[in-house]
């Protein structure tokens, strides 16, 4: 993994192992200092952009100034927290705007909201797995079960611009809010295909309704990719994009 700066083109940072697989999604916090990724090895981490030179004590701080791309470049691999708790690949990561909480989605089926600050777990919205608590059975669902998480892998994560709300997609083609402090359940939509990314309006909560989603749609020539805006009181489509 990478972070590169955008006016000099430079490399800021290289962490060459920062998941034992792939690295599937990175979102930076609001200070720009630090940054989240996920991936595989079922944790999502959280580092600092830019590192300053050892300590007397050996260890690499994250840097106290902007991220300037002009410090030494260290390739130190240590993560600032690591968020364990998933049991399957962490495919997706959002920092909310207040810096607080961070948001991951994962293959497990289930959304996870974390301190950021401790890097403990604050919610977790399991799916539709038919063990545990799930009184589904294979390839149905119960209208009674007391999951309401996603059915399929979990693709996408976003937080509303007030921190209140998470948004999440996946393969199983929902469309969910949830409360990021809470993780109660707001709003299930099924748009009827994989969900790949989401997106929440900017002008939270004055247009709290409207949210953005990448699609994918299953046609004769194969798999294309489609970008709807949706009115999630309303459960309908608003706009192709």
């Amino acid at each position: 993994m990478r972070v590169w700066d955008l006016h000099s083109g430079g490399v800021v940072r290289h962490i060459n192992k920062a998941h034992r697989s792939a690295v599937c999604w990175v979102a930076f916090f609001p200070d720009g200092l630090h940054l989240a990724s996920a991936g595989g090895g079922c944790e999502a981490k959280v580092w600092a952009v830019e590192v300053a030179a050892p300590t007397p004590g050996g260890m690499p701080t994250a840097m106290e100034a902007p991220l300037s791309g002009t410090g030494p470049l260290l390739e130190d691999e240590r993560a600032l927290q690591t968020l364990k708790g998933h049991t399957a690949q962490v495919n997706a990561v959002a920092v909310s705007r207040d810096g607080q909480l961070i948001a991951t989605g994962s293959a497990d089926l289930t959304v996870k909201i974390w301190d950021s600050a401790l890097g403990g777990e604050v919610a977790c919205m399991r799916g539709h797995d038919f063990r545990a608590e799930c009184i589904c059975r294979q390839g149905h669902r119960e209208p009674s079960c007391p999951r309401v998480g996603h059915s399929g892998i979990v693709q996408a994560v976003a937080f509303s611009s007030d921190s209140r709300m998470v948004a999440s997609g996946g393969i199983d083609g929902a469309v969910k809010t949830w409360d990021a402090k809470t993780g109660a359940l707001l709003r299930s939509v099924n748009v009827g295909s994989k969900v790949f990314s989401v997106a929440m309006s900017r002008d939270f909560p004055s247009d709290q309704r409207r949210l953005a989603f990448a699609m994918g749609l299953h046609n004769r020539l194969g798999e294309a990719s489609e970008v709807v805006a949706l009115d999630v009181t309303l459960a309908r489509r608003v706009a192709d994009l």
